[in-house]
């Protein structure tokens, strides 16, 4: 595909994102796209804060006022995207929004070993945020990996969370569906070799690259891998009000859809020529849907 065709396809936002890409290895901020500075934590204020839970420091950020809402990532991605891509600009006039780094992503800390990448432990890591900043329930907002991240919450955690947004995700256990795949995206990581993560997600090796940027390998690598030690949970089983989102061109959006589908009273929508990462790029397409399912619940607490 010619870079012309590749950035019409992309959108506007997708094509900026590309754009970035060619300057990833003069970065100085880890992260998928690349290209932006921004401040360092020093522990409190605007620029942001830490929290600790087991011995790993979790970076977060707080913006705006109103109902709280939490937004959680993807792998490989960290809490300035939110940024980069207008979600805070978008949603900080009605919300306190609150953004955090997973641990092995941004500027938290990033173990090696797998077994520091447990649900168990990441959904901790959201709880020591909610905690940290006073918030007992919350709108949840997850991408991908965050999204993943918040089906467990609401199995574990349920009393936490107002509502739930699903960005392109499923709730069940990795083992059943793709452990090939996340075996193959950790030795890909390791090695370099992004084509063939590009191929699983069908998107181009040049955007997987920028994907992957100046992130600790290893730390992905590991984060990927603790995924399979995840038994899932049954959508049927959770009542909490939920919205759920995918590209029409995601490699996953049976499994989303099967998901939605399953969980009482879900909204599901497909956005149509997105795949699952320009899904998330594109916050001029997704911030209008999730903003009326935001504002039609009304105050967190």
């Amino acid at each position: 595909m010619s870079r012309r065709r590749l950035i019409a396809s992309l959108g506007t936002a997708g094509a900026a994102a590309l754009a970035t890409i060619a300057c990833r290895k003069t970065s100085k901020t880890p992260g998928p796209f690349g290209g932006a500075t921004f401040p360092q934590a020093t522990g409190t204020g605007s620029a942001g804060a830490f929290v600790e839970n087991k011995g790993v420091r979790i970076y977060y950020e707080v913006r705006g006022s109103g109902p709280p809402l939490l937004l959680h990532h993807g792998w490989a991605g960290s809490s300035q995207e939110w940024r980069r891509f207008g979600y805070l600009d978008g949603l900080a006039d009605s919300y306190r929004v609150i953004v955090m780094d997973a641990r092995g992503h941004g500027r938290s800390d990033k173990p090696h070993d797998e077994a520091a990448y447990t649900m168990r432990l990441r959904t901790r890591d959201v709880l020591a945020v909610l905690d940290a900043v006073g918030v007992g329930l919350v709108h949840y907002w997850g991408y991908s990996m965050g999204a993943r991240t918040g089906f467990a919450l609401l199995r574990w955690n349920g009393d936490r969370i107002s509502s739930f947004i699903n960005g392109a995700a499923a709730p069940t256990s990795p083992r059943k569906y793709e452990e090939r795949r996340i075996r193959a995206w950790a030795e890909a990581v390791r090695t370099g070799d992004t084509a063939v993560i590009a191929a699983s997600l069908g998107v181009p090796e040049q955007y997987v690259r920028g994907l992957i940027g100046d992130n600790d390998v290893e730390a992905l690598a590991a984060a990927q891998l603790g995924l399979l030690s995840w038994n899932g949970v049954d959508p049927a089983t959770l009542t909490t009000p939920s919205f759920h989102y995918s590209g029409e061109q995601d490699a996953f959006l049976p499994a989303i859809r099967q998901a939605a589908e399953a969980m009482p009273g879900a909204i599901f929508k497909v956005i149509p020529g997105l795949n699952h990462l320009t899904g998330f790029t594109r916050s001029d397409l997704v911030l209008p849907l999730v903003r009326a399912f935001l504002d039609s619940q009304g105050a967190a607490g």
